[in-house]
């Protein structure tokens, strides 16, 4: 199996192939971004040259002093705007060998005199060629000129492709991407990537940048905090984003109060320990909870208690607990911190220092910590039993590396629905690592009783061959 965050359409939309492939780019496109609509069948091999050539030509295409020649079929075919408007337009002259060109004016969405990493030019020369050609060769400076014409004269081939091209662009870890996009996808109801840029939000909760977490509006954080796909090191740390999201905002208290109605029900309070429910009554958030919806707090202490004293609190556990995010440093009811957890002081000690095999082939003594749901609760596996291997790759010589983890799961938890979070560091002071998610079902293996394991990757990023690799490892069973 393999994943990676380098979404695109299709992925989890379904998410796509962690090794970077694309299964609509073919040969000297995989390397150069380029993008096919195999729609478009062969007859493109012949028409491609007719591509801003002035013989039998009868369209001008103008963006401010941009201009190119086109031709009514191939505009009309692909477009029902251009139809549209060619068919109110004005006809040839008659008679003679000359003919009047229709004169289309078209915008890009974006001041021609903007600047910036935006090529106009380029953008509307790889919109026109692909009516020509079935083919986009895409690039950060024009994909978002090539989207807005897409959209603007309802080409929905081109728009999927450039939906693709920026969900990779997202996938790349990138949560300035990410947040960038967001809004351009809000502001043309692009549901598809709205939701790629929130997964990237949700895989990199902890490291969205203050200034950007503050200004979210109410309903795009709440789109966050509802997931059960946050990466997070615990309820805890959510928790205290969540309140300083609300004393950002200030403002009037009914106003506060009507933003914590819509908040409360996403915090996971019962995923906390006995402590922090303590803890939380000293912020300004917890205190208002405390004094309007005290039930909560309790509610979540009484069955964080009773899991503790090991009664039998299956009835307890239904009205009280909800599953887990994707914690990397769980707790769960009734458990204590493992001595892996307890005998290191902070998140940064909890990485483990894994050396890159030279063959995903090898056996590797690292092991991925596990919770697994009994009678509705998550426990932590006593046995480690899922095997962690890493190893550097580089896709030419000469190019960027990247990592590739082989995850083996327990034979145990075949058939089993799992979600999985990977956290890599390439030094051990990084501040922010690379995270991977990944969800999907065991498979039973090709050896006898085995289970199949799950390959990841990270995007080809580092300059130089890594030999070490720092990771963290949440695995929840179903």
């Amino acid at each position: 199996m393999a994943s990676d965050m380098d979404w695109q359409p299709g992925v989890s939309i379904k998410t796509p192939k962690m090794d970077g492939s694309n299964d609509d780019a073919e040969g000297e496109g995989k390397k150069s971004g380029r993008k096919t609509c195999r729609k478009f069948g062969a007859l493109a091999n012949h028409m491609k040259s007719f591509f801003n050539q002035p013989e039998l030509s009868d369209v001008l295409i103008r963006c401010g002093d941009i201009q190119y020649r086109s031709h009514r079929l191939i505009l009309s075919a692909w477009s029902p705007v251009f139809e549209d408007r060619l068919a109110k337009g004005s006809k040839p002259a008659k008679g003679g060998d000359c003919k009047e060109l229709l004169v289309i004016d078209v915008d890009p969405g974006i001041s021609v005199d903007s600047g910036g990493n935006t090529d106009i030019n380029g953008g509307l020369s790889t919109f026109l060629n692909f009516l020509y050609s079935g083919k986009a060769d895409l690039t950060e400076t024009t994909v978002k000129v090539i989207m807005n014409l897409a959209q603007e004269y309802k080409i929905q081939p081109l728009q999927e492709l450039c939906e693709q091209f920026i969900g990779k662009e997202i996938g790349q870890h990138s949560v300035d991407k990410a947040l960038e996009w967001l809004a351009e996808a809000e502001k043309k109801s692009l549901v598809l990537l709205q939701e790629n840029c929130m997964k990237v939000l949700r895989a990199y909760f902890q490291y969205i940048p203050d200034v950007s977490w503050q200004v979210l509006r109410l309903d795009q954080m709440i789109s966050i905090i509802e997931s059960s796909e946050v990466v997070v090191e615990d309820e805890y740390a959510l928790f205290s984003r969540i309140d300083t999201w609300i004393d950002c905002r200030g403002g009037k208290e009914e106003h506060i109060l009507e933003n914590l109605e819509k908040i409360l029900p996403h915090i996971r309070f019962s995923n906390m320990t006995i402590w922090q429910l303590k803890q939380i009554k000293k912020t300004k958030l917890g205190l208002l909870i405390s004094t309007k919806h005290p039930e909560v707090i309790i509610d979540a202490l009484q069955a964080r208690a009773l899991a503790s004293e090991e009664t039998d609190f299956l009835e307890v556990s239904e009205q009280c607990f909800v599953p887990p995010r994707l914690y990397l440093k769980y707790v769960s009811p009734g458990g204590k911190l493992s001595s892996k957890l307890s005998s290191k002081r902070d998140s940064t000690d909890l990485y483990t220092r894994i050396r890159c095999s030279n063959s995903l082939t090898a056996y590797s003594d690292h092991r991925a910590t596990v919770w697994r749901a009994k009678k509705g609760i998550y426990q932590q596996e006593d046995r480690e039993s899922w095997e962690v291997r890493v190893r550097s790759a580089q896709e030419n010589k000469g190019s960027l590396w990247r990592l590739q983890f082989l995850v083996l799961p327990s034979k145990d938890h075949i058939n089993k629905k799992i979600k999985l979070a990977l956290s890599i560091k390439i030094k051990e002071d990084v501040l922010d690592p690379i995270i991977i998610v990944f969800s999907g079902v065991v498979a039973k293996g090709g050896a006898r009783g085995a289970a199949d394991g799950f390959m990841l990757f990270t995007p080809f990023t580092f300059e130089k061959k890594p030999e070490y690799v720092y990771t963290r490892e949440a695995v929840y069973v179903d």
